[in-house]
């Protein structure tokens, strides 16, 4: 899953990148309990009685140490998006006091940064509290994937791409499926019947995880142009955090995560006829995402589950 490029066109590439979902992604993690964590590596504080629901919404209060013990500060209200978190601290009317905790959690716990009313930032970091993972493997994230249809615009002589692009996400949790949707959006392709169209997801059907570490495929039943009847092939491989990088030699080979899509119904459409078989992986014929970012995970070395 690599090839040849230079610098300066991957560094175009990658600033270029941008993709915005206008809905969070579902949680990762139930950070419900209670977190004491250090505020500006001085001052002490808590996060008490957090509820967080089945969508990531969550309500809390916030407590701090001064030298008569401990008082309390005012309310939480936030979510948990993916392996974020967002809270917004609110002290009672009097005070005229609010502030905004964003950050990031892992098995360690959260941590991230506070910036309150006034406009002052502030570093946290939990010291105690323990995140729930919420599912034990995953195959999510969105982009989108271009290549060179070999033809010009007749207007302006431009190279002419093909182009599809993609979101959503599926987890298994305690060996159940967990689907969050998926949407394939074939902009450009080379297929007239399927060029425009869009498939959209409504069932989840299968997963599997036997191949090498980051590389999985799944299976969605759907409806392509409002039709039903359709069921979309995902093949996937997550090469890390962030999506593009290089591997180290003097040759500058360039690695991204990569995918491809099999359309199956009374219109079928496979994505590697229009777009290169970049990745030499288990699967084969995945093209490189050129916006972006996918992960895979199988925590529990689940296998194939259906």
């Amino acid at each position: 899953m690599k090839k040849t490029l230079s610098l300066f066109m991957v560094v175009l590439m990658i600033l270029s990148t941008s993709i915005v979902f206008a809905e969070p992604a579902p949680p990762n993690w139930d950070i419900s309990g209670t977190w004491s964590l250090i505020l500006n590596n001085t001052y002490e504080r808590e996060f008490r009685n957090l509820i967080q629901d089945e969508e990531g919404k969550v309500t809390g209060e916030f407590f701090y140490l001064t030298d008569d013990g401990w008082e309390e500060g005012g309310t939480l209200e936030g979510y948990v998006s993916g392996d974020k978190v967002y809270l917004y601290y609110e002290r009672p009317a009097q005070y005229n006091y609010s502030g905004d905790f964003t950050g990031e959690i892992d098995w360690s716990g959260m941590s991230g940064e506070f910036k309150d009313s006034s406009g002052t930032e502030y570093s946290w970091v939990t010291t105690y509290g323990e995140p729930e993972l919420l599912w034990d493997a995953r195959v999510s994230g969105g982009g989108q994937m271009m290549a060179d249809s070999g033809e010009e615009s007749a207007k302006n002589g431009k190279p002419i791409f093909y182009k599809i692009s993609f979101g959503g996400g599926s987890y298994v949790s305690n060996r159940d499926l967990y689907f969050d949707g998926l949407e394939v959006t074939f902009h450009n392709v080379s297929d007239p019947e399927v060029k425009g169209g869009k498939f959209v997801g409504d069932e989840l059907v299968e997963m599997d995880f036997r191949f090498n570490e980051g590389v999985a495929k799944y299976t969605v039943n759907g409806t392509f142009n409002g039709d039903p009847g359709y069921s979309m092939i995902v093949r996937v491989e997550d090469f890390g955090e962030p999506s593009f990088g290089f591997e180290d030699t003097e040759e500058q080979e360039f690695y991204a995560d990569n995918l491809r899509f099999v359309l199956k119904g009374e219109i079928s459409y496979d994505s590697s006829n229009d777009f290169p078989g970049e990745s030499d992986n288990d699967g084969k014929a995945r093209n490189f995402l050129d916006r972006g970012n996918i992960q895979v995970d199988d925590l529990a070395g689940y296998g194939i589950i259906r």
